[in-house]
Order: structure tokens, then sequence, then C-alpha cells
């Protein structure tokens, strides 16, 4: 558990950002640029904001996101003006509906928030997040409503657009990249980015990409979907992934694999990483480290390689879980500068 793991820091750089292929309204392909401008904005959403940048231009009246929450990244990068504009317009389009579709009881509270608050409409599906998405893609071919899971192709664009920061960061590809497995479109995604900046010739090498699933939830590891996964990584708790063929194919073309963790190994990585490097993920982020740590100790060797471990989400979209989880020291003292000073400085 020595090796090295490479973070991307969590700053606000210069980098090439992403601009659409084929005009300003156009909805095409993104392609690295070097225009650099000041809008702030996470990894995936740049992923989302493609698709809402397809669906402005487009007939569908409504947008329809079926997901595991919001997710962000520790790593931040500076999205193109037309992606500002577009969030300002997306609120005012008339007869725009947000629908989130709930696996009842499968998400937490913490991931539905922020849709909440926007007002959109919360649709609870009594069944797990493979049923919820079945009857949202059946749904959205009969509707004028556009699905912006990874199963739509904008969002994969947006999404590899994660790979170009990554490699623009550390000045080459990792020589591995370690990653949650849920739905299987980041590992899609990230391989799709990495391929393309090599063709490119931005990057001298591709990373073995090395995807991760729950044990309770790991049909690509078995070969055949799972009907009832379980595992406290809710994000990843998918029992038939969308995008299953893409990833087998990224794992393949880059010489990887795709592994299964325990939710011990997950939580004892979701510990890790709060209370040794400040890093607070939500329980599927921390099965890409899981997945490190599980591979070095079967006797992985890398020494003098780089590495890098995809956090994919805030421990935020899960906090009832932190604070179950987490043994943390809760000291009840008097209201006294003597009681403050003795639970405070005494030895832990």
């Amino acid at each position: 558990r020595t090796a090295e793991i490479q973070r991307v820091p969590a700053r606000y750089r210069e980098h090439p950002h992403v601009l659409p292929r084929g005009g300003r309204h156009a909805p095409g392909k993104v392609q690295p640029s070097r225009q650099r401008v000041g809008l702030q904005g996470t990894l995936l959403q740049a992923g989302r904001l493609q698709s809402y940048r397809f669906l402005q231009g487009s007939r569908h009246g409504g947008r329809h996101c079926q997901s595991r929450g919001r997710r962000r990244r520790w790593h931040y990068v500076r999205l193109h003006r037309q992606y500002q504009r577009l969030g300002s317009g997306l609120q005012r389009l008339p007869r725009s509906p947000g629908l989130c579709p709930d696996s009842q009881g499968e998400v937490a509270l913490g991931k539905l928030a922020q849709a909440m608050a926007y007002g959109a409409k919360i649709i609870m599906v009594e069944g797990n997040f493979d049923v919820a998405l079945s009857l949202v893609r059946e749904f959205t071919k009969n509707h004028p409503i556009t699905l912006v899971n990874s199963v739509n192709p904008h969002r994969i664009e947006g999404q590899k657009t994660a790979a170009f920061e990554v490699a623009d960061v550390l000045g080459d590809a990792p020589d591995y990249l370690f990653i949650p497995v849920g739905n299987a479109g980041n590992i899609t995604a990230y391989w799709k980015g990495f391929v393309e900046y090599h063709q490119l010739e931005r990057t001298k090498t591709l990373p073995h990409m090395m995807g991760f699933q729950a044990a309770g939830a790991a049909p690509i590891v078995h070969g055949y979907p799972i009907a009832n996964p379980q595992t406290i990584a809710s994000a990843i708790r998918i029992g038939n992934p969308a995008s299953w063929q893409p990833a087998i194919k990224a794992r393949d073309q880059s010489g990887g694999t795709i592994d299964m963790v325990s939710d011990d190994e997950i939580l004892e990585a979701y510990r890790l990483l709060a209370s040794r490097e400040g890093l607070f993920g939500e329980p599927a982020s921390a099965a890409s480290v899981a997945g490190l740590m599980k591979l070095v100790d079967q006797g992985l060797n890398l020494a003098d390689q780089r590495v890098v471990c995809i956090i994919t989400g805030t421990g935020l979209k899960d906090p009832d879980l932190a604070v179950s989880s987490v043994t943390a020291q809760t000291i009840e003292v008097e209201p006294t500068m003597e009681a403050v000073e003795a639970a405070t400085l005494s030895p832990v």
C-alpha cells in the first residue's frame, strides 16, 4: 500500500477547454481547443451540458435525468462561454421540466437535494436503478423528452474531457487509471478521451484502465446481469450497465481489468481517503482506491508507475453513511474554558 497515488489538484487552472465542433449552435463531437475563459464547472457537468446543448437545438422540450445523483470531481475545469450561456438559457426555456426518476429507497436524499431545490418533478419508482433506467429509456422513445444519462452519446462526449485534463495536468497519460464502474459510462468516456488525445499526439502513451465494481453489483465481472444488486455504494449499485460492451472494449484495448471489491474494502478506502488524504468522497468513489489497494496487496508492482485514482462524487451526497460508518470521537463537556481545554489538549 505504499504505491503512490497521483491526485489531480483541485485548482482553477489555465488549460484547453472543450469546444463543440460544427458551429455555434450545432451539436457535435467535442474536441480540444486552446482558448481559455473564466467559467468554472465540474467535469461531469461537461457531459450533461453537452447533452443539454443538443437538447437546446432540438425539438425536445424536456430533459430526463436518470442518475445516481449529481457527481462532482476533485479537479475542476474552465468551460467554454457557450456552456455559461446554455446554463442560463435552460433556466428560461418554457415547458422544459426536469424529470428525475428515483429508485425508491435506493438513492440517498443528499443526491436529490439539488434537483428538489430546482423544482424538478421527482418520480419514485418501485425498483432498483436498472428498473428505473429501463422505464426511462422506453419513456423517452415514446415522448419528446431527452435522456441525459450516459447512454446519451453527447454525455460521453462531455465526460471524455476528464481524460483531457488528466493528461494536461500530468503532461502525459498515466500508466494506470483506477476508476469505479457502475453504469460504465465513466470508464467508457475516459478511455475515449485518452485514445483521442493519443491520436492527436498530445500524449505518448495510453493508460491501463482498471475498473472496479462492488462485489454485490458486479455483472461485468461475473459475465451476467445481477437481478438484485446489493452494495452500500449506491452510485454503482447497478446490475445491468448500459455501457457494458464499451466498458469491456476499454478494458481489453487498454490491457486493463474490471474487477470487484467488497463493501468492507470500499469502506476502508472511504475512511482512509477522508482521514489521511482529506478527500471526502462518496462510497462508490472509494472503489477506485479500494481496487488499487487490493491489487497492490495481491502483488501488482507499481514502482516508477504513474497512477491516477478517479474520485467521482462528494461524500456530502450520502452524509448519513458518513455519520453511521465513520468512528469519530465525540466528547460532551461543560460550558467552561477549563473543560474545553481538558478535552482538547488531552492525548488521543
